[in-house]
């Protein structure tokens, strides 16, 4: 619970829907979170996650542990505690906001007041945002450590299924811009090229 502490959105019910998770996880194999949720079979069902875990909301009012066992996964997920799959990200339908919300707010804020700056179509910032959201909590990796074959793991995630990655290629533009990908970088067509 410790963890928990470093939430700058947390708030007692999130705080126990963290606790009740990580309680329900201590019941598997695992010497980390992250091996008890696989182990658990958390990691590809999407909305049925919590079933996985037995009955941790057992006698609590549906509303109540729907509310806590979403915001707390999704600060379990921002803290890096939980690196869930692409596929869980995007069955589960994760409170996406309240990852941004604890972890990289800032980021996220620049990332919308760039794209405004050069008059990006909302659609394609919120795309993108959401890009940005499912590659950092999958990866968990820090921002500035973020690297173009992260988002091209993405890509190659959502060609798979026979989806378009739309937002993929304002992210990868506005991380060139903000500096975190280097000037060398080629653009996200040319990447795709010369693989």
């Amino acid at each position: 619970m410790e963890r928990a502490k470093g939430l700058t959105g947390a708030d007692t019910v999130t705080v126990r829907g963290v606790s009740v998770i990580l309680k329900a996880l201590s019941e598997f194999e695992g010497h980390s979170w992250q091996q008890r949720w696989q182990n658990a079979g958390c990691q590809d069902p999407g909305r049925d996650w919590k079933d996985r875990l037995g009955s941790p909301w057992k006698g609590i009012y549906l509303n109540r542990a729907a509310f806590e066992s979403a915001n707390g996964i999704a600060d379990l997920i921002a803290l890096d505690v939980i690196r869930p799959s692409y596929t869980w990200l995007r069955e589960g339908s994760p409170r996406l906001h309240r990852i941004r919300l604890n972890r990289h707010p800032e980021f996220f804020a620049q990332m919308t007041e760039h794209g405004l700056s050069l008059q990006v179509r909302p659609s394609n910032i919120e795309n993108g945002r959401t890009v940005m959201t499912k590659v950092l909590a999958h990866t968990g990796v820090p921002l500035q450590e973020l690297r173009p074959e992260h988002l091209l793991g993405f890509r190659d995630y959502q060609i798979g299924r026979g989806q378009k990655p739309d937002g993929l290629t304002y992210a990868w533009a506005m991380l060139k811009d903000l500096g975190i990908f280097g000037s060398a970088t080629p653009g996200l067509l040319q990447a795709v090229a010369g693989r």
